[in-house]
């Protein structure tokens, strides 16, 4: 595109244009300064996912367990 071109354009439309650029500039400064925080949430609920398989695999051995006796 010729850079001429961009004189043609009604201001209000390149208002906009600009308007939206700065919105995604400023979405993308947000989501870089929270990047840590959003990936120190996601390792703990790995880990809190981690925890629970294991409980849950647990209590699936201690359930198996229990159906091997019999009762009277």
């Amino acid at each position: 595109m010729n850079p001429f071109d961009a004189l043609l354009l009604p201001p209000a439309l390149l208002k906009r244009a600009l308007d939206d650029i700065n919105d995604i500039a400023q979405l993308a400064r947000r989501y870089a300064s929270m990047e840590e925080e959003i990936l120190a949430r996601v390792q703990l609920l790995e880990r809190d996912i981690a925890q629970m398989r294991s409980g849950v695999d647990r209590l699936h051995g201690e359930l198996a367990d229990a159906r091997i006796i019999e009762l009277p």
